[in-house]
């Protein structure tokens, strides 16, 4: 690679590494031709890692529980072979939080408190002279509980053939119904409850950035219609909202002239006679 300053950070990839011990020598050279002395670096790739693996939690996770248990697994990189000797250390946002050092069948049980809010879990397995890591799970302790607030309707309202939130061209009151929601994270499950008289229809919309969006509401035209949500949070924790009450009346008065006569006299003096 050549340098475009004097002084360079220079990076080489795609390196390939052998099994064992692998010397890498680097040098520079200038262009009057002087080359430097050689700089040098030993890496040893070692085939026969630990593996160092989650059973519990399999993925980033949520709980309302403080105690938590992991179950991990250590087996050989090379024979997947189970490793039921291994020290283990589970760390927690850094700290270490929980040791084992007996598996079953390489299955190690580790259990710790959960600090409020998220929770970065790692392991770091020593087996003999090798030492190996797990990956990272995610673990939200959640001590909160759950909230949501109908934005659109608020309850109260009366959508007429002039209503903006009302699609045009239809009978019937067709809404987008929105709401915001506390404590919730994304992807939780919520389901919109729409009476209107003796019909009922459910639609299903899942948070976003707080936000919840249920599209195409229909709210049948001369009804006073009831709408109540449900939710449940990543724990398991469920909150409601409403009912907001909304009356749809999108049907013009009819406007009929009687009595009109043929024709009206007047006097000079404008007076109706």
């Amino acid at each position: 690679k050549t340098a475009q300053t004097e002084s360079a950070t220079m990076s080489f990839a795609g390196l390939t590494l052998m099994a064992g011990a692998n010397t890498i020598q680097a040098t520079a050279q200038d262009s009057a031709g002087n080359k430097s002395a050689p700089a040098e670096w030993t890496i040893t790739r070692t085939t026969n890692m630990p593996r160092v693996e989650f059973l519990q939690p399999a993925q980033d996770t949520a709980t309302k529980e403080s105690e938590f248990t992991v179950l991990i697994k250590v087996s050989s990189g090379q024979t997947g072979e189970a490793i039921n000797n291994a020290v283990l250390t589970l760390s927690n946002n850094g700290v270490d939080a929980a040791t084992a050092n007996a598996g079953v069948e390489g299955i190690y049980n580790l259990t710790l408190t959960l600090a409020d809010g998220n929770n970065a879990l790692q392991v770091k397995a020593l087996a003999g002279s090798l030492t190996a890591y797990s990956s990272f799970r995610n673990v939200i302790y959640k001590t909160t509980a759950p909230g949501a607030t109908f934005v659109v309707p608020l309850g109260g309202e009366v959508f007429n053939l002039t209503s903006t939130g009302c699609a045009s061209g239809t009978t019937d009151c067709v809404l987008e119904v929105s709401a915001m929601t506390e404590n919730t994270e994304d992807d939780s499950e919520a389901t919109l409850t729409v009476i209107c008289g003796d019909s009922e229809a459910s639609y299903e919309a899942a948070v976003t950035a707080s936000a919840l969006v249920f599209e195409d509401v229909v709210l049948a035209d001369q009804y006073e219609c009831s709408l109540s949500l449900s939710l449940v949070d990543a724990v398991g924790q469920a909150a409601t909202a409403g009912p907001a009450t909304v009356s749809v009346d999108r049907m013009a008065p009819t406007l009929t002239a009687t009595n009109i006569p043929a024709y009206l006299l007047y006097d000079d003096d404008d007076n109706y006679l």
